[in-house]
């Protein structure tokens, strides 16, 4: 009669050997290594997709910047020159009305002292085309990767900002002066408030210029001060157009394939 004991011990290595290929923990360390590497990948493509995705967006935005700001500066040399032009024609403006205020007062030229005297009223400001680079200040500027574009984009915003806008300021309180001692000066019930410009034929010329020497000589001395003004805002000028010109330049320069 065989032994039981002996029986069972032969049966169990089968046992336990059915039992080992049930068991999860019994894979090979290979296909643990495998499922591990699969998900980095996927978890690195993942991560490599989304940085791929926002670069495109940041890219497509720099480019949108740029353009926005060569279309600035364009029309920012448009301005200047229109301002350069202004004011060359008041610097004229201001030396011929000097040489007809020279005493003694002829009353031939009242019509001429009438047109140059309404000129004055006239003043300008420079427009300044600043809505991107506005847009860029407020934390916008790490889209543009061209350092050098950057630190010339924000050193022509302070060149107007700090300098120019102070001397046009100036300008405009100087101008201001001027208006009030015109008043002082000029009848100006006696303006004729329309495109011909024309005056009114009926008033002799002493109603029009109060012929007060000492307020003429004030006036004029003033009007040579205005002019000195304008002459320093023309030379910024000239400067804010170099400036902006050379921004363009090198804007082309560093972005060939986004303003091509």
């Amino acid at each position: 009669m065989p032994d039981k004991k002996q029986t069972s011990r032969k049966e169990q290595p089968k046992v336990a050997s059915e039992s080992n290929r049930d068991n999860p923990a019994s894979k090979k360390w290979w296909k643990y290594l495998l499922e591990s590497l699969m998900l980095f990948i996927a978890v690195a493509l993942g991560f490599l997709s989304d940085n791929l995705r926002e670069q495109f967006v940041d890219r497509k935005k720099e480019k949108q910047y740029i353009l926005s700001m060569l279309e600035d500066l364009k029309q920012d040399t448009l301005s200047i020159r229109q301002n350069i032009d202004f004011w060359q024609a008041r610097i004229k403006g201001i030396d011929s009305l000097r040489h007809f205020l020279k005493p003694p007062l002829n009353p031939e030229n009242g019509v001429t002292l009438y047109r140059l005297l309404w000129k004055m009223y006239d003043f300008t400001d420079l427009k300044y085309h600043d809505e991107t680079i506005q847009q860029l200040k407020s934390g916008n500027f790490g889209l543009l990767k061209n350092q050098h574009v950057v630190t010339e984009l924000v050193n022509y915003d302070l060149l107007i900002h700090n300098q120019y806008y102070y001397i046009e300021q100036s300008t405009r309180d100087q101008y201001i002066y001027l208006r009030h001692l015109q008043h002082e000066l000029v009848d100006a019930d006696n303006f004729t408030i329309s495109s011909e410009w024309t005056f009114k034929p009926d008033l002799s010329f002493h109603f029009f210029i109060k012929n007060d020497a000492d307020k003429i000589f004030n006036y004029t001395n003033e009007l040579f001060n205005y002019k000195h003004f304008a002459s320093v805002l023309i030379v910024n000028d000239k400067n804010l157009l170099q400036t902006a010109s050379k921004l363009i330049d090198l804007i082309h320069k560093e972005y060939p394939k986004l303003v091509t």
